[in-house]
């Protein structure tokens, strides 16, 4: 510890499905309701040290209460490189391919069959891929990813700039989303024939996913295309049956 020149931490924060989506820039350490300091990731830390900045500026603003409320991060700098956040200081990670070229076995080194110009200057992380080590997680293309690999990729998007966004105002477009387009397809499931009403609802449905695939390629921006399309094809089930049921009554009441 004394001979280091930076510690940071290697928490990982998975989501509810225990895949590794975003990492965090800055943990908050301390006990609960004690003083709780913020600690660099080990990507923060070893930025910091490779550009050879003293510290890590943390931006945040107030939200929902202004001063005295709570706050949400918008920023993290790292000598002169500023880099966005979400609110609690993570950002989310645009994973790649796994690429061989990438790493180096460490046996090469032990054995000096490593240039010396492949390792000077540059970040290296030194990490374990074996599966019975168990520092394997997963991330949205693949179930088993040497946790190593989540750091170096943090450690490169920040580096080139690039970001993957879930804007604070996509979930009440995606609920609108869902409200609006439920009701579009309530009414035309009563007032056109079962395949036209068929026919808009696909329309719809396509219309958000391809509405959110676009917005992936061309802005980053990360739009959930699940939760409305299954609730909107949801909404056309129960439409279609609760028509189908009127028009059921419909006949039997012109046969009585």
């Amino acid at each position: 510890r004394n001979a280091a020149k930076g510690l940071g931490a290697i928490n990982y924060t998975p989501d509810a499905d225990q895949v590794t989506r975003r990492a965090p820039l800055l943990l908050a350490v301390g006990p609960t309701g004690g003083n709780v300091v913020l600690a660099p990731s080990v990507a923060t830390e070893a930025l910091r040290v490779a550009f050879g900045a003293e510290s890590t500026l943390a931006t945040a603003i107030p939200q929902h209460g202004g001063f005295g409320g709570r706050t949400r991060m918008t920023s993290v700098k790292i000598g002169d490189t500023e880099i966005p956040t979400e609110a609690d200081g993570s950002i989310r990670i645009r994973f790649s391919r796994q690429q061989a070229e990438r790493r180096i076995p460490a046996w090469k080194i032990l054995n000096g069959d490593v240039h010396r110009d492949e390792i000077l200057g540059r970040i290296m992380l030194i990490g374990t891929s074996a599966r019975e080590l168990a520092d394997l997680r997963a991330t949205p293309l693949n179930a088993a990813t040497p946790a190593v690999d989540i750091h170096a990729e943090l450690i490169e998007q920040m580096l080139t700039g690039g970001r993957l966004i879930r804007p604070h105002w996509a979930p009440m477009a995606e609920g609108a989303l869902i409200l609006l387009g439920g009701l579009i397809i309530a009414l035309a499931v009563r007032r056109l024939r079962p395949l036209a009403a068929f026919l808009a609802a696909a329309l719809i449905v396509c219309t958000q996913a391809e509405a959110s695939w676009l917005a992936f390629l061309r802005t980053e921006t990360l739009i959930d295309p699940m939760a409305p399309g299954l609730s909107l094809a949801a909404t056309w089930i129960c439409a279609a049956v609760v028509a189908r049921q009127r028009i059921a009554k419909d006949q039997g009441f012109v046969r009585n």
